[in-house]
C-alpha cells in the first residue's frame, strides 16, 4: 500500500519559514498503528491524516512523532492549504471534524484562516516553577504585571509573558523540568511571549512542548489564538486583530494571524491564519 504524504510549510513569512507537518489526505480507512508510523518517519511535530466526509466537511486526526493529539492548528492550515493550491476545494468555507471539536475553515488568499474552539483559561502557575524550567530569573517574568495561566482554544499551554525580547532569547529550557510541569498541569507545553507596543507585532514567541516530543516549535496556531484571548481577557489589547511572530531563534521565521469576534466584550470567535507552501510529495510503502 503506497501512501503519498505532502511535505508542507504552515504559517509562512512571505514564502519562507513557518512550520513543518506532513499531511497525509486518505481515501479510506488507516489503522492507528499505521498513522502513527508514518508520522514517526515524517518526523515532523506533527502529521495530520485528512478524510472528506462531504464536499465541504472534513475530518483530521493528529499524530507527533511518538502518539496521538487532539487537534493541531498548523497542521490544520496546512491540511486546507494542500488542497487548495491542488484545486480540490469545492467551497471556500469548510468545517472540520477533530477530536477537540467541530472547527470552520475559510481561504482568504493567501492565507488559510481556521476557526479555532472557544478560549477556556486554567489556573494561574507560580512564576518560580516557570522560570526554573525556562532558566530565565524570576523578575523575568514577574516584572511584566501578567501572570503565567494556562488557556486553550484546542490544547491547553500555559501562556508565560517575559518582560522583553532579550528576555526571551535568553530562555534555556530545561526539557525535563517542562516536561515535568506540563505532566502536573495537564498541559501541551508552554508559550512564551514578549509584547512589542512599538510595532506592528502583537508578540514575538516561543513554544515548547517537549512531553510530546517536541523541544521547540516554529509556529503554533492553537497556542497563538490563546494569547490573543489571553490577552484580550486581561486587557493587554484592544484591537482584534493580530499578529504573533515565531520561530526566528530557529530560523524558520513565521507569522500567526489571529482575528477575534467579540460582542459586549465576550469573545464569539477566535480564527488563526497564516500562508501555506508546498515544499514536496514523498511516497510511503505499508504493508497491507
Amino acid at each position: 500500500m503506497n501512501i503519498t504524504a505532502y511535505i508542507t510549510r504552515a504559517f509562512c513569512r512571505k514564502s519562507q519559514g513557518g512550520n513543518p507537518a506532513g499531511v497525509v489526505i486518505l481515501d479510506g480507512e488507516m489503522s492507528p498503528l499505521h498513522m502513527q508510523k508514518i508520522a514517526a518517519f515524517l518526523n515532523f511535530s506533527e502529521t495530520i491524516f485528512l478524510s472528506k466526509k462531504t464536499e465541504a466537511c472534513y475530518q483530521a486526526l493528529y499524530y507527533t512523532p511518538t502518539s496521538s493529539i487532539d487537534f493541531c492548528g498548523h497542521a490544520s492550515i496546512a491540511a486546507f492549504g494542500v488542497l487548495h493550491q491542488l484545486g480540490l476545494l469545492s467551497s471556500q468555507q469548510c468545517s472540520l471534524e477533530t477530536q477537540a471539536g467541530i472547527c470552520a475553515i475559510s481561504v482568504a488568499n493567501p492565507f488559510i484562516f481556521l476557526k479555532l474552539p472557544l478560549p477556556l483559561f486554567g489556573e494561574y502557575i507560580p512564576e518560580d516553577e516557570v522560570a526554573i524550567s525556562l532558566g530565565i530569573d524570576e523578575p523575568s517574568i514577574t516584572s511584566t504585571n501578567l501572570k503565567p495561566q494556562i488557556a486553550s482554544t484546542g490544547l491547553k499551554d500555559i501562556m508565560v509573558p517575559v518582560i522583553n525580547q532579550k528576555a526571551l532569547l535568553t530562555i534555556r529550557p530545561d526539557h525535563d523540568r517542562i516536561s515535568h510541569l506540563s505532566d502536573k498541569y495537564g498541559m501541551i507545553g508552554m508559550h512564551v511571549f514578549a509584547l512589542d507596543p512599538t510595532s506592528k507585532v502583537t508578540a514575538y514567541c516561543r513554544n515548547f512542548a517537549p512531553r510530546y516530543g517536541i523541544p521547540e516549535e516554529s509556529a503554533t496556531g492553537s497556542s497563538n489564538g490563546a494569547l490573543a484571548c489571553y490577552l484580550f481577557k486581561h486587557n493587554v489589547i484592544e484591537k482584534r486583530t493580530m499578529l504573533f511572530q515565531q520561530g526566528d531563534i530557529l530560523n524558520s521565521p513565521s507569522d500567526i494571524h489571529v482575528r477575534l469576534t467579540t460582542q459586549l466584550n465576550e469573545i464569539d470567535m477566535v480564527e488563526c491564519g497564516g500562508e501555506v507552501s508546498i515544499d514536496k510529495t514523498t511516497t510511503i510503502q505499508l504493508p497491507t
